[in-house]
Parts: C-alpha cells; structure tokens; sequence
C-alpha cells in the first residue's frame, strides 16, 4: 500500500512541475530530452501519461485522467504522424477511448479460486486484496476501493467505476468484457 501513495507522490510532482520534467531524471541530475518520441525507453512525457492513467484506472482521481488528456491532446497529430515513434503514447490515448473495466477480489487467500479467476479476466484492471488492505487503498483515496471491505470473499466487476453487484462464486466472474 505505501508504494502506491509514494508512487503517487512521485506521479504528483511531475505533474505539478516540482519535480523537474521527469521525476527519475531529475533525481539523477539529468535533463530531460525535449525529443518527446520513444526510443529504447518511453518519451518522459508518455511515461507518465502512462503513469497517470494508471492511477486514474485505480480510482486517484478525474485529476490523473485531465492529466492524460491533455498530454495525448498536445502530442496527438504528431504521434499519429509517427505512429512507430509514439507507440507509447498511443498505447495511453487508446486507454481513453474505452471505459475501463476493473475487476476488484477482496480475499484472505491471494490463491483462492476467485482470485485465480479472476487474474485470467480481460480488464484494465485487476487486483486482489484483503479486507485491510481494501480499507487503506479507499483511506488513501482510491475510490475504486471504497465501500469494498467485505467480510467475505467478493469480486467486484466495475466498468468506469460503477460496479456491479459482487459475486463470491468464481463461475459469476465474466472472463470477457
């Protein structure tokens, strides 16, 4: 759980600019490149477009998803004009264009069936957690997890953030989208 609100942290500041334009570069002493195309690595700027849409996916907040749009926004026609050089960033734009879906298990056993079934689900994404560690994600503000603290074993199948009902039985997990 801490590494998420560190990596939320670290996300936070790049997108405020305190942290220089890319966080790990920065830490280093390196600037950033102003190439905005990818090479062996992802370009800074869809490194965390990447980063940002993650957390939004998690529930940080509409801010991260802002944050997205407006990256892909101001690098849109020359990505789509150097699509080998932007896989990257086109690879976030397309995490737009679909309401995510996000599968939820809150278990004691990280192994039980449902989580097993859960992991083979297609989703953006998928995480298994204890009733705990539900409790903190949501503390820390991660809405996706709030309210999803049950005392027994449930899946939560969201799209967008709207759930439907939980389910316990693992053959009410629906593997396809």
């Amino acid at each position: 759980m801490t590494w998420a609100i560190a990596a939320r942290s670290i996300l936070d500041g790049a997108l405020d600019g305190t942290v220089g334009d890319d966080p790990l570069l920065s830490a280093q002493g390196i600037a950033a490149s102003p190439d905005q195309t990818d090479g062996d690595l992802p370009s800074d700027a869809a490194a965390v477009a990447g980063a940002a849409l993650t957390a939004w996916w998690l529930g940080a907040g509409e801010r991260y998803r802002e944050a997205v749009v407006t990256t892909v926004s101001a690098l849109a026609a020359r990505s789509l004009e150097q699509p080998f050089a932007h896989g990257t960033l086109l690879r976030v734009a397309a995490g737009l264009a679909v309401p995510p879906r996000q599968l939820v298990v809150v278990t004691g056993a990280r192994d039980s069936a449902l989580a097993v079934v859960a992991r083979g689900a297609d989703a953006e994404v998928v995480t298994v957690v204890t009733t705990e560690q539900a409790r903190a994600f949501a503390d820390a503000g991660f809405e996706l997890f709030e309210g999803k603290d049950a005392s027994a074993e449930r899946a939560y199948d969201c799209r967008a953030f709207v759930c439907r009902l939980p389910v316990s039985d693992p053959a009410e997990v629906s593997l396809t989208r």
